[in-house]
């Protein structure tokens, strides 16, 4: 019982050592060539010819299946492996000896463990008594169908099999192939009958009682790992000699060996095991075998003995860190070990005298006490060159047997070893075992086999099958096809389409269209037929057209079969975004075969597209299309317009392919592999191609010239596997390129010299049709006031036949100026800009005015046909809403007093252009998540901003969005769903709307627990679904041609917000993949044209700052960021402590990123654990993001992008990136310019290899940046150099003490001038000292440039080509210093305040930072509200210290930018970003004489004091200049204006210092205030008493205000300024009349003039309201008595004392009026604000909403009251609109 349970843990044990080691991902193969077998060798013999032995000498016929790892790519990420001699083999740790021997009765050995896992296989340990059965022969099967596979199977039990030879008995024998390893097939050209077969074995084996152990290797926890979980074997069924296995190895990290024996046996006796070696080619040829491998490591397999180093015997090519023989280089190594088997005894590696042959081995290794001697295949093993029998007197008894995969892991031994070596059937003899015992087996299968009957009718064996069956239409301008159904079992060598209808075309592949001009009649038709050749089925070895099952099984998720292109049936091969290299392994070799494949080709050109098809070992012997802009300079660029190409035989070093002499073209091409027993012939097209030599990184101009035909190519004589090179489908630019593009088809291995067969069949009558077109949009709706441009598209679209020709508007033609149609531009980086995307756009123009109501556009097709779209014109007028926490949701929300509540009622309106959303300043709302309707118009955007703040621009309303998550049930996301499928989120959403702009507004959007939801969460989203707002459901198969025909959305501003605490997820808190990058503070997704992102304050968001462009269609693919969106800004931002990128601008046309502070980056303030948030405003212990790329203020995908005047400071992220700077992929033409930078972790710029031609980095200020914080060397470094900039000039570059070196990354070239590199505290000393470059030698010019101290020249690497030229080395600190005016003072200051008009970051919240990087103080939410952005550029006197001093060596010292090295893209450089100053704001286009670093000394003018004449108006309003007496330079300032004149239509203000003259027209407004009953003047009220009854009489102090301003601030009007001639104001009715009663009243208006005469103006009553013309103000009374003598009812109460005059809130009140409820609401009142309550006006009274471009926000920060005020139009005299006038009643 207790055994039993020992056995039952030790195999609980294994087998979770088994599924931890299978849920191991194998490492990737290295891109190298894997090796082709060479076909076997006969073997003679005394057995009939029907009888195959398997003795120790002979070899077996087939080689091992392969079938390796997935395949990476490593020219794109290769892989460094440390040296042998970092890494010794030598002498591992104790681990790697003997483990010390357990008791008994605490283990269960490694026999009983292969006893219960195995039936058959008893230990020999526990061996019965009686003798054990003789091993056993069997089929595994009754019957047996021979189109499968099949074997007898020999299995030895608890015996060991020795040698074993197998015969088919009887004329069987003439019909089959019987193999060495029981395989049994069917001979070529032989057919299967009804029998049985019969099979007689003799086999040789040693029983139990003979052995001391034995292991046939069939279960797979059969042997012990040496160190614990690390099981480095596989038991395999692929190549067994005995049973259904065998073992070879598998890959873990730290690999090791495994025991056969878990117990020392301490016996002598002797070590059997057979070795299976595929002997390939490329293993054993030296030459070969190196140019394959040319850092050659390792490779080693076998078995040892005792140890590690005791004794091994195998196949092995050791290190160099080895104690081996000869010399230690690779070459020296290959051809010392390669040829032979090696053995290895106390620790010394030596080859044998044996050479290496394909097959099946047997060693021994027998053990006495004198030592251990060796046989292979009974011949002793010499030392090679040595006839004397190798004797290891280390090993004299036998304690364990170990399997030598400890070297599993190395990548020769992966390459080379893993799945191809074998090793089977161990067994240990006792020292007296005696001979062997004989067997004599049998075996029979019945052969299923169908009787012959009579052949039946002739069928055909394919189908010609019109689209899926059922649709037998054919329209103009739309494409059909015909399929090859049922062609899946053949190998089709060729299909030619012909039509019965000369007016439909049909290609290569079956498509159908109607030729342009014809036009079907009712009755016409086509039929296609199709003549297929084919070839006979009995050639045929394999062939894939890609319909049924993947074929391809291994990495078989590598590839997809796609129905969007195909070549004979209806699905062919291509990528599926899954790397890998998919593959077909063959059962056995093939020779004298052809093998094709047809690839079908774009011709379309990306950074990178590989894609092709491949025989034997993955991309060892491929053609397809392998460009990739990194290795293609080596064969000059060929692999872009040609097909690429690997071949056995030809040396490709540094991950480069070949190119072949077939040009690529559109279409589907035939590639070749014709194999014959001279050799591979390769070719496409028919063609045999030529190719490269060679191929590297350093050939010379004549060698890329070299070619070779490639006929006959000895290298390659078979074909063992094919391969889908799906290897690099991981990079989006391939994948875009490829997938669903480039396809494979038609694959086929055939025997050279089959016959083909013919057949001819038809296709079913298909119907011809006129097309049926339809424009896109069908409806759509205009707005006549504000109109937009309207884009069309028409399907089907055919050039020449549908384009348009006239476009009507309810039958009226428009003109030309009114329409327009073509095809688009593709934008730059567009690389698959769809070519047909033909576009009508109708203008603006067209649709103003329309009248409201339905409308038609039709549109006239150069066919003569007419298409319509219906639509619907509406006018709308601009309209303002309010909206407070104060406000109530069943009011009008037009008003302050009538102010909304809640977002709920906002959502319900569909805005329109010119409204205005108004949110009280003084409000929080919480649980926000505000997605508004509708979109404004050019001129006239949608405006979300403040009112009531009181005159403080720090007071916003504030909008808590409380953790928002995506509406899924508002939206469908479909365009998230593209690429890296999330959902953004924000606490304001403006989703597929434009012509927006939010201003003023305060944003979080905090939650402390996060879940998936939180990935793309922001403050501020602006999205663009451009797939929804095409009506599309799912991503469309031709999503790029969607994106472009979705256009682009205009006109968002986000200006002047506060947006702060907004939990993101990232990787620190729990996201995972692409959702690392998609939230944070302001984010856009999708294309915006006249973004403007500016004076915003961003603080502690997770995870990004601000992007642009956050939503990707396509992976980081070039044709993912095309450079064209316009007019966009991020500007003058305020950004601080978010982790991830500050800023970043993608697929725009000269965009402008300027004027930003970022600090403190790296950081978030927010995360607390995984999934957790701190409690909101906790700004305590921040924790650094280190898993993502993140950099500062970066570019990718932009043309012409500018950087300038930023300040990036203490900034500390730690992971790839980390600089203040960045010039991404694809970004052309990009400058840095005018940027200051201090202490930023990875350094000032990163320059990725993938970025484009034009990229500046000039007069920038870069102080101690790299700083060495959690970051490897290649990170630690000023500039990050992947890639070259075309320039990088003068700088100043100063050095801190922790930086590693001035350029890191892969790149080596440099082109670098006029800079000023100094390290004022020194170099670097600890930890590594520093070096000029970190990746090597340099190459280019490094020119003009100042450098102290010398060391930093002195480390430039030995053997750089640089051209270093009139560079100046300082020898002292002195010297260093007297290049400046202070430097001391300068670098005192550091950080510097830089940017004008910021605040300082000066947060009252001290932070534990990390080594004390970053800031080390934080914000509260409070000190953030009053945060001031930059108002723009810098302020130069903190920059002082570093100006150039009188004499400095640099003054004059500089190379001019005319004759710096030149280079394509330099035209347009100067005329997009043309250098026109310096640093110092300097003019510098006409200097001569260039100064070293980023002052112009010169430029000052220093020598001369200038006597400047008088100031002279320089008549364009703005500016004055003065001219020097002596040298005539000018100086030019703005005028200095006094405080003006005023009137009350203009002021007019003079210029002090030249006398201009400058006149503002002022804005003018009457405010019509109560007069209470003791102060109306008496002489008022006598003379309406004398006119009219004073009964009905209302009283008013009218004052007239002007603004000089804008509207900001009102001063009274007086009499100096008064009108001369008097004006007409307009008096509202009293509010007892109501409008619709006005003209039933006779009125009386009396007005006070300044003497104290009362006057009686003529009044007119004009749209509701008296006009009066009067030449003063103030008092006035209006009377009024019904015009009829009949009796009518009072007015009222009117007081209204009691219910609304001295409140708090300062409002108008909703009810007040006159009548019964009193003139003044509920709320009104007279309270803190100052306010005075006034009657609110009736409907008659309120003011004519005002157009968007005229609109203001309403002021509350004045003593005047604002909410009481109307609208009083001066027209007649002013010629302005917008006068308010604002009355209180007051009962007479």
């Amino acid at each position: 019982m207790k055994r039993k349970q020992q056995v039952k843990r030790l195999l609980s044990g294994l087998l979770a050592v088994g599924m931890c080691a299978g849920m191991v991902t194998p490492a990737a193969y290295a891109e190298e060539a894997l090796p082709v077998a060479e076909p076997a060798a006969e073997q003679e013999g005394e057995l009939p010819d029907n009888t195959v032995e398997l003795p120790a000498e002979t070899p077996a016929e087939q080689p091992a299946e392969e079938q390796p790892a997935e395949e990476k790519p490593t020219e794109e990420q290769p892989v460094e492996e440390q040296p042998a001699e970092e890494q010794p083999i030598e002498e591992k740790p104790a681990e790697e000896q003997p483990v010390e021997e357990q008791p008994a009765e605490e283990k269960t050995t490694a026999e009983e463990t292969t006893a219960l896992a195995a039936e058959e296989l008893q230990p020999v340990a526990e061996a019965a008594a009686e003798q054990p059965a003789a091993p056993t022969l069997a089929f595994g099967a009754e019957k047996w169908d021979p189109a499968q596979p099949g074997r007898f199977v020999l299995n030895g039990g608890s015996n060991a099999v020795d040698s074993v030879a197998m015969t088919l008995t009887g004329d069987a024998a003439a019909r089959y192939d019987l193999r060495a390893d029981g395989t049994i097939a069917l001979k070529d050209g032989a057919k299967a009958v009804k029998e049985t077969l019969h099979v007689t074995a003799k086999a040789d084996y040693y029983t139990p009682d003979q052995l001391l152990y034995s292991n046939q290797l069939e279960a797979a926890g059969a042997l012990t790992p040496s160190k614990a979980g690390k099981v480095a074997y596989t038991v395999s069924s692929k190549h067994p000699r005995t049973g259904t296995s065998a073992v070879t190895t598998a890959p873990v990290g730290s690999a090791d060996g495994a025991y056969f024996n878990d117990k020392d046996l301490n016996q002598t006796g002797t070590i059997v095991f057979w070795y299976y070696d595929p002997c390939t080619e490329e293993e054993t040829d030296p030459e070969k075998f190196v140019a394959a491998n040319p850092d050659l490591d390792q490779y080693k397999f076998g078995v040892c003995v005792n140890g590690y180093s005791d004794l091994f015997l195998g196949a092995a090519i050791p290190a160099s860190g080895d104690n081996i023989s000869g010399a230690k280089d690779a070459a020296a190594r290959a051809s010392t070990y390669s040829k032979t088997y090696t053995y290895r005894a106390a620790g010394a590696w030596k080859p044998t005298n044996i050479a290496r042959t394909e097959g099946w081995h047997k060693m021994e290794i027998n053990v006495t006490a004198a030592g251990a001697t060796m046989k292979i295949d009974g011949q002793p093993v010499c030392d090679k060159g040595n006839e004397i029998p190798v004797t290891v007197t280390g090993v004299k008894t036998i304690k364990r047997a170990i399997l030598a995969t400890n070297w599993a892991d190395k990548a020769e031994t992966k390459k080379y070893v893993q799945d191809k070596h074998f090793i089977d059937d161990l067994y240990i003899l006792k020292a007296d075992a005696g001979a062997a015992k004989q067997a004599e087996l049998n075996a029979s299968v019945a052969v299923e086999a169908e009787e012959e009957t009579p052949a039946p009718p002739q069928t055909n064996k394919f189908e010609l099958v019109y689209q899926d069956g059922k649709n037998d239409v054919l329209k103009i301008g739309e494409n059909g096809r015909v399929y090859l159904d049922k062609a899946e079992d053949y190998a089709v060598a060729s299909v030619i389409y012909t039509t019965d209808n000369e007016n439909v075309q049909v290609d290569m592949d079956g498509t159908l269209h109607i030729k342009p001009g014809y036009q079907p009649g009712e009755n016409d038709t086509v039929r296609v037929t199709a003549n297929v050749e084919y070839f006979d089925p009995a050639g045929v070895v394999f062939a894939d057209s890609f319909e049924g099952d993947k074929l391809f099984t291994a990495a078989s998720n590598a590839y997809s079969q796609s129905e969007v292109g195909s070549l004979f049936g209806r699905k062919a091969a291509t990528l599926s975004g899954t790397k890998g290299y998919a593959k077909m392994n063959l059962a056995e070799p093939q020779t004298d075969v052809t093998v094709t494949a047809w690839y079908y080709d774009t011709n379309e050109v990306a950074d990178q597209i590989k894609f092709g098809f491949g025989i034997n070992s993955d991309n060892s012997d491929s053609m397809g299309i392998f460009y990739d802009g990194s290795i293609a300079a080596f064969v000059d660029d060929a692999t872009k317009t040609h097909y690429g190409i690997r071949t056995p035989g030809i040396s490709y070093k540094n991950y480069g392919f070949g190119t072949t002499d077939v040009e690529r073209s559109a279409g589907w091409h035939k590639f070749e592999w014709v194999i014959t027993s001279e050799g591979t012939t390769e070719k496409i097209d028919g063609k045999i191609v030529s190719t490269n030599s060679e191929v590297s990184n350093s050939m010379t101009p004549e060698q890329k010239k070299t070619s070779v035909k490639l006929e006959n190519r000895a290298a390659n004589k078979q074909v063992t596997a094919l391969s889908l090179l799906c290897g690099w489908a991981d990079n989006g630019t391939n994948l875009s390129a490829v997938k669903d593009r480039q396809f494979i088809d038609g694959v086929s291995i055939v025997k050279n010299g089959t016959a083909t067969h013919k057949e001819t069949i038809q296709s079913g009558t298909i119907k011809l049709a006129d097309a049926a077109y339809t424009l896109a949009p069908e409806t759509f709706t205009v707005d006549s006031s504000y109109p937009t441009d309207k884009k069309f598209s028409i399907n089907p679209y055919k050039e020449g036949d549908s384009d348009f020709t006239a476009i009507q508007i309810d039958g009226k033609e428009l003109t030309a100026g009114q329409w327009s149609a073509g095809k688009g531009t593709a934008p730059t980086n567009a690389s698959n800009y769809p070519k047909d995307d033909y576009t009508l756009t109708v203008s603006a123009a067209a649709f103003k005015g329309l009248a409201v109501g339905s409308h038609t556009l039709t549109a006239v097709l150069a066919n003569g046909r007419t298409v319509k779209a219906a639509f619907t014109a509406e006018a709308h007028t601009p309209t303002e809403y309010y909206l407070s926490q104060n406000g109530d949701d069943s009011k009008d929300g037009h008003t302050a007093q009538t102010a909304w509540k809640s977002f709920e009622k906002l959502e319900t309106v569909t805005f329109g252009p010119g409204d205005h959303i108004y949110l009280d300043a003084t409000s929080t709302w919480s649980g926000v998540q505000f997605q508004p309707k509708g979109s404004g118009a050019p001129g006239a955007p949608i405006v979300l901003t403040k009112y009531n703040d009181g005159g403080d621009s720090a007071k916003r309303p504030i909008l808590n969005g409380d953790g928002t998550r995506a509406d899924r049930t508002k939206h469908s996301y479909v365009a998230f769903e593209a690429w890296r499928k999330f959902y953004p989120s924000g606490t304001i959403e403006l989703f597929n709307v434009e012509n927006w702009e939010v201003r003023g507004i305060e944003v979080t959007n905090y939650e402390q627990t996060l879940d998936q939801g939180a990935t793309g969460r922001n403050g501020i989203a602006v999205i663009f679904d451009y797939f929804e707002t095409q009506g599309l459901t799912k991503v469309p198969a031709d999503k790029e041609k969607a994106f472009y025909r979705a256009g682009k959305l205009q006109h968002i501003v986000i200006d002047d917000c506060y947006i702060h605490d907004v939990a993101g997820y990232h990787p620190y808190n729990g996201a995972t993949g692409a959702g690392s990058k998609m939230s944070g503070g302001i984010n856009v997704y999708g294309p915006y044209d006249d973004l403007q992102i500016n004076n915003n304050i961003v603080m502690y968001c997770d995870v990004e700052g601000i992007r642009n462009d956050v939503l990707a269609w396509q992976g980081d693919s070039r044709t993912q960021f095309p450079a064209y969106m316009n007019d966009v800004s991020i500007s003058n931002n305020y950004i601080v402590g978010v982790p991830g990128d500050g800023v970043v601008i993608s697929s725009a046309d000269k965009p402008m990123l300027q004027n930003n502070y970022l600090t403190d980056a790296g950081y978030s303030y927010l995360s607390d654990n995984k999934n957790q948030e701190k409690p909101m405003g906790n700004r305590q212990n921040p924790k650094l993001q280190g898993s993502a790329n993140y950099a500062g203020l970066w570019f990718i995908g932009t043309k012409d992008a500018v950087a300038q005047y930023n300040e990036a400071v203490n900034n500390v992220w730690v992971c790839n990136d980390a600089e203040a700077f960045d010039a991404d992929m694809f970004c052309w033409g990009t400058v840095f310019q005018y940027n200051y930078t201090y202490r930023n972790n990875g350094g000032f710029c990163l320059f990725m290899p993938t970025m484009d031609a034009g990229t500046i980095m000039r007069y920038n200020v870069s102080v101690e940046d790299a700083q060495s914080v959690g970051l490897s060397v290649s990170q630690n470094s000023t500039l990050h150099y992947s890639g070259t900039p075309e320039a990088i000039h003068n700088n100043l570059i100063v050095l801190g003490d922790k930086v590693y070196t001035m350029f890191s990354g892969s790149n080596n070239k440099t082109y670098f001038y006029n800079n000023i590199v100094i390290a004022p505290n020194g170099l670097r000393s600890e930890n590594g000292s520093y070096r000029f470059s970190e990746s090597g030698a340099l190459n280019g010019e490094v020119k003009n440039n100042i450098f102290y101290p010398a060391a930093i020249v002195e480390s430039i690497n030995k053997g750089s080509s640089l051209t270093m030229q009139d560079n100046i080395v300082l020898n002292s600190e002195q010297e260093m210093k007297a290049l400046f005016a202070d430097l001391d003072g300068f670098m005192n200051a550091q950080p510097v305040k830089a940017l004008k008009g910021r605040s300082d970051f000066n947060g009252s919240v001290k932070v534990n930072m990390v080594r004390d990087t970053g800031a080390g103080v934080a914000m509260t939410a409070e000190e953030g509200r009053n945060v001031k952005t930059p108002t723009g550029g810098f302020d130069l006197s903190v920059f002082a210290g570093i100006r150039l001093a009188d004499g400095s060596a640099a003054i004059g010292k500089g190379l001019p930018v005319s004759q710096m090295r030149s280079y394509s893209y330099k035209a347009q450089n100067d005329a997009a970003n043309p250098l026109k100053q310096d640093f110092f704001c300097n003019d510098i286009t006409g200097a001569t004489a260039v100064d070293i670093g980023p002052h112009q000394y010169s430029a000052e003018k220093h020598e001369h004091t200038h006597s400047f004449g008088a100031w002279v108006d320089d008549n364009n309003g703005e500016t004055h200049t003065r001219t020097c007496t002596g040298c005539d330079a000018k100086q030019t300032e703005n005028h200095s204006w006094d405080d003006g004149k005023t009137k009350i239509d203009a002021t007019t203000y003079t210029c002090t210092a030249c006398g201009a003259t400058r006149v503002v027209n002022n804005q003018t407004r009457l405010v019509q205030e109560p007069l209470t009953a003791e102060n109306i003047p008496q002489e008022l009220k006598q003379a309406i008493s004398e006119n009219q009854s004073a009964e009905n009489a209302e009283f008013y102090d009218v004052v007239l205000k002007i603004s000089k301003d804008g509207g900001k601030t009102w001063v009274e009007a007086t009499e100096e300024n008064f009108q001369t001639d008097g004006m007409d104001i307009e008096l509202a009715l009293p509010g007892a009349i109501p409008a619709d009663k006005a003209n039933d009243y006779n009125y009386v208006v009396a007005h006070m003039l300044h003497d104290g005469t009362v006057e009686l103006p003529e009044c007119t009553l004009k749209d509701g309201k008296l006009v009066v013309h009067v030449n003063s103000l103030s008092p006035f009374a209006i009377s009024w008595t019904a015009k009829n003598t009949s009796t009518g009812g009072n007015t009222g109460d009117n007081t209204g004392d009691n219910i609304g005059n001295t409140g708090n809130t300062g409002n108008t009140g909703s009810t007040g009026n006159t009548g019964s409820t009193g003139n003044a609401g509920n709320t009104g009142n007279t309270g803190s604000t100052n306010t005075t309550a006034n009657p609110a006006p009736s409907a008659a009274q309120k003011p004519a909403p005002k157009p968007a471009q005229a609109a203001r926000i309403p002021q509350t920060g004045d003593n005047q009251p604002i909410a009481l005020y109307a609208v009083l139009a001066i027209a007649a005299v002013l010629g302005m609109a917008g006068l308010s006038l604002y009355k209180k009643k007051h009962d007479a």
